[in-house]
């Protein structure tokens, strides 16, 4: 057995050239009690103003974290869940965007009029990023009025990770 055990629990590890294993995991998600307005038919960022957990290499900016640099070069996933109010009319749509308008990840959902739950959009996706990588989350519906973002529905919270899976 080794000391260098190439997955840790819970965190994604790489070992470096001295042996000891780098990490880099970061999550965040909305606040418990609040929701963020998404116009219909405006593509609006997604505000995520919670640390679930930080890391140095995933620096957000903005107001309320709505943009995320990435300081390490390598083989990232970006997990998003981004749960809507309950809504039935239009759909809803999530993707991640590059700074340079390039989408790296997009999936769209139905409305669902189910009382007390609304429906997640739920995407992830593993690219290779250069250091200083900028990105963002963004959000769009088309329900016919405004529709929120919720902190959490039922067992879906609004959340992004990142896990860097090493070069």
């Amino acid at each position: 057995m080794t000391t260098n055990a190439p997955f840790t629990v819970g965190k994604l590890s790489a070992a470096t050239a001295n042996g000891a294993v780098a990490t880099t995991f970061a999550r965040y998600r909305r606040a418990n009690a609040s929701t963020q307005a998404i116009t219909n038919a405006t593509p609006t960022k997604v505000q995520f103003p919670t640390v679930v957990e930080a890391d140095s290499n995933v620096v957000p900016s903005g107001t309320s974290n709505i943009d995320w640099t990435l300081n390490r070069a390598g083989l990232w996933t970006i997990d998003l869940t981004l749960t809507y109010a309950p809504n039935a009319t239009g759909i809803r749509y999530a993707w991640i965007e590059l700074s340079t308008a390039e989408r790296i990840a997009s999936h769209n959902g139905h409305g669902i009029s189910a009382a007390g739950l609304g429906n997640a959009v739920n995407l992830s996706v593993t690219c290779r990023f250069a250091v200083g990588v900028v990105l963002a989350v963004y959000a769009y519906q088309t329900s016919g009025g405004s529709l929120n973002v919720a902190p959490e529905v039922g067992t879906s919270p609004t959340v992004i990770a990142f896990t860097w899976h090493g070069l």
